[in-house]
Formats: C-alpha cells, sequence, structure tokens
C-alpha cells in the first residue's frame, strides 16, 4: 500500500467522521416540528369599554361595547404589519366581580388590509395594586394566523371598585396586549 493511498483513506475517514459529527450537530440545532412560534406580538394597545347599563357588584345582563387598538404590532410571518384593532359586542351576566368568562369572537384588522377573526373560550380576571388585569385565552378561526393560539391581555386601571358598590361603572379602559403562537 502506498503512502499516497494510506493518506487518501485516511482522509476519507475523516471525512465520513466529520460528516456524521456535522450531521448530528445540525440535528440537534433544529427546532422541534412541534416547536411554539410568535407569529405575531401586539405590545402596545389600548382597550375601552361601554357598559349599558352601568356594571356593579351584582352579575346583571348588560351589553359591553369594547374598542381594541394595537398601534405597534411585529409579525414574523407577515412584515407588513405594523397595526391591528378589533370592535366587537358581547351580552350576558356581567360583574366588576366578573369581566370575563364569556365566549365571544373578535375580528382583527390589520394595517395592510387582512384580518383574524379569534374566538376566545376562556378569561382569567386577577385584582392587584388596584387593578383589574383580564387574560384571555382563544384560537383564530379563520383569516390570518388560523389555527394560532391566542393571548390578549387587558389591564384596567380606571376600575374603581367603590363605584362598584354604588352607581355602577359606565366605562373601563387601559392598556392592552394581544399574542398569536403557532406550532
Amino acid at each position: 500500500m502506498s503512502k499516497y493511498s494510506l493518506s487518501r483513506g485516511v482522509s476519507a475517514i475523516a471525512c465520513a467522521i466529520a460528516t456524521a459529527i456535522i450531521g448530528i450537530d445540525f440535528s440537534m440545532s433544529r427546532k422541534p416540528a412541534n416547536a411554539d412560534v410568535t407569529d405575531l406580538s401586539c405590545p402596545v394597545g389600548n382597550e375601552e369599554v361601554l357598559y349599558s347599563p352601568a356594571i356593579t357588584n351584582t352579575p346583571r345582563q348588560a351589553t359591553a361595547k369594547i374598542d381594541n387598538q394595537y398601534t405597534t404590532c411585529v409579525s414574523t410571518k407577515d412584515l407588513t404589519i405594523t397595526s391591528a384593532e378589533g370592535t366587537f359586542t358581547i351580552q350576558g351576566p356581567i360583574s366588576c366581580n366578573a369581566l370575563g368568562g364569556l365566549e365571544y369572537d373578535i375580528k382583527y384588522t390589520f394595517n395592510n388590509g387582512k384580518f383574524s377573526k379569534v374566538h376566545y373560550v376562556g378569561s382569567n380576571t386577577v385584582q392587584r395594586d388596584g387593578q383589574t388585569i383580564v387574560t384571555a385565552t382563544g384560537s383564530v378561526s379563520d383569516g390570518l394566523f388560523k389555527g394560532d393560539m391566542v393571548t390578549r391581555t387587558v389591564t384596567d386601571v380606571n376600575l374603581n371598585i367603590n363605584d362598584c358598590n354604588a352607581q355602577g361603572i359606565h366605562s373601563i379602559s387601559g392598556p392592552s396586549e394581544l399574542l398569536f403562537v403557532g406550532r
């Protein structure tokens, strides 16, 4: 066996080992097929809610007209999205102690004319430091990002609990965040 053949054989083995190592390294650095990916994030927004009749601590049939404006949005799937808005109305038993809990749909319209219809199925309300934080979860049922899970968090900073005990609350507002997560 010549020196040249031995050198070529060692080089081939070294290349095979390097290829195997690189292949393993690449396969380990890939995301799993089911990894969650943020498709849309709107961290800066505002929500205003108007109640008719005014809500109190006692649940009663009321109508809530909700207006959401998100002025800063970033999407990894559609770089043309920079803002979103959604207006909807819900009716049902509402009180200061139960601002969430109803199922509802919101159609978010993006600045580029596209939309996502989200069906919300649950929410959690927490009172903290004089603020009411409502976190709602749902999924995109139609339009852009169909199938994504959605989280909407609103901090109602002007909900005065004392007013809930007296004349009732006609409106609340506060900052809002929106997050779409896909797979």
